[in-house]
């Protein structure tokens, strides 16, 4: 992907998706290259680490919820997904759902 890509998708400015990727380049999360048809773009691609610590980030809503709340049962958790869904949706603030 180009560095455009996350800067609209974050909706940041150039230079604030730069100090974002070279934050993760440090960390060998990703690995940035420039673009040979265009010299002032970069190539992101991430790295096997960066793979890695995308799948555990993707899996810790679940295992925090299922630590926090090991004692209720399922039903009563989705009363309680029910319950929180209705009260964020009424807040008028913000949008919130809680997913499964």
């Amino acid at each position: 992907m180009s560095q455009q890509s996350p800067a609209d998708r974050l909706s940041v400015g150039p230079s604030v998706v730069m100090a974002i990727l070279n934050a993760l380049e440090g960390g060998n999360l990703v690995h940035l290259r420039r673009d040979p048809t265009h010299r002032r773009r970069r190539i992101v691609e991430i790295t096997t680490e960066g793979s890695a610590a995308f799948d555990t980030l993707e899996t810790a809503p679940t295992r925090a919820e299922s630590g926090l709340f090991a004692e209720p049962s399922d039903q009563e958790r989705t009363t309680l997904r029910a319950l929180l869904n209705r009260v964020a949706s009424t807040s008028g603030d913000y949008v919130c759902r809680v997913t499964v």
